[in-house]
């Protein structure tokens, strides 16, 4: 037995997928009423592509975007004052997202998309958008009918529709090309950065036939940002001091602690955390966090201090609390009015070594 199946375009389009799975299922009597053998088969369609993004790596040096066609300003108006180029800067990378076209790249003239939300969005905030933002409009001859420029500068989302340039009730694809640059790789560490561009409202087929509506139809592409800000942290037992005779407070001694913070800067609000463990129900004597519990904050090389003491340390390298803040807290739940768990010292202001 032979037989045709039927699969119209618009089957894309209700499913709101790039991919389409057709399973068919069939049976074989061996008798009238006997059944035989069960047969499942499935047909998978990946013959359009919603949404398509990439990115390229970064750029290694300075370009200039030179731009011909007609420029919109932020708020989508038509700018004729607007520059005829822009610069993108070294390290920026470009994004380029197809939509409305067919698995092999081409346009085949079949839906129209000027009234969906385009929608793209930075995840993170460490990188921003540079200049303006290429769309291409292609006929199905995969020719450029249009070129449209909207700026998008130290944005980090947008946010059109094809109708508010100008394009209605076409069935074009498009391609848009854009640039995103790290905002200051040397206060960075490490950061992934997602790029995702979603398409949401009404897709027609034709012109102005059947509507359907489109959810949350997106692609994305993720980077990996390298930056030069390293910051270590390092914590060691120094000496234990005997109490005082008498003594009202620190009855058992102290034990000093140093905790070494270095890198290429301590940025402003860089918060560091000691934390007291809690020795109840084991065989170690408890420990605890008094309000002067912090010596000082000493910034320089304070290396070679295993015969040194507290009051050797050079005072010229000791900072003021006007470039930090403390604050204790008894998350463990320690007994006593002057007993805390955990110090916290956030910085007030950059701390460049």
């Amino acid at each position: 037995m032979t037989y045709t199946l039927k699969i119209k375009p618009e089957v894309y389009a209700a499913m709101q997928s790039n991919s389409v799975t057709i399973k068919n299922r069939y049976f074989s009597y061996s008798g009238d009423k006997q059944l035989n053998r069960v047969f499942n088969d499935k047909l998978i369609l990946n013959e359009r592509k919603w949404v398509d993004k990439s990115v390229a790596e970064p750029t290694t040096a300075e370009e200039t975007v030179n731009m011909k066609g007609t420029k919109y300003n932020y708020q989508l108006n038509e700018d004729s004052s607007a520059e005829q180029s822009f610069k993108v800067p070294a390290g920026s990378y470009k994004y380029t997202v197809n939509i409305n076209k067919t698995d092999k790249n081409k346009t085949d003239g079949k839906f129209n998309i000027t009234n969906v939300t385009l929608t793209d969005t930075l995840d993170k905030d460490v990188m921003k958008y540079v200049g303006y933002m290429k769309i291409m409009a292609y006929d199905t001859q995969n020719k450029v009918v249009e070129t449209k420029w909207v700026n998008i500068d130290k944005q980090q989302s947008f946010n059109l529709k094809l109708s508010d340039i100008g394009w209605k009730d076409n069935c074009y694809s498009y391609t848009f090309e854009y640039y995103a640059t790290p905002n200051d790789l040397s206060s960075l560490t490490s950061a992934k950065v997602n790029n995702t561009f979603t398409l949401n409202g009404d897709v027609k087929r034709g012109v102005d036939g059947e509507t359907f509506k489109f959810k949350n139809v997106s692609s994305s592409s993720e980077v990996t940002l390298d930056g030069s800000y390293n910051l270590n942290v390092n914590k060691q037992a120094w000496y234990y001091e005997n109490p005082k005779q008498n003594a009202t407070e620190w009855q058992n001694g102290k034990h000093y602690w140093v905790i070494e913070v270095n890198g290429s800067k301590i940025r402003k609000d860089t918060q560091i955390k000691d934390e007291i463990s809690d020795a109840s129900g084991k065989d170690e004597m408890s420990s605890y966090l008094h309000k002067d519990s912090l010596v000082g904050v000493y910034k320089g090389d304070l290396k070679n201090l295993s015969n040194k003491k507290i009051e050797d340390l050079p005072e010229n390298l000791k900072i003021g609390e006007e470039y930090y803040k403390t604050d204790y807290t008894n998350n463990k739940g320690f007994t006593g009015g002057n007993n805390y768990s955990e110090l916290f010292l956030t910085t007030k202001t950059h701390l460049i070594n």
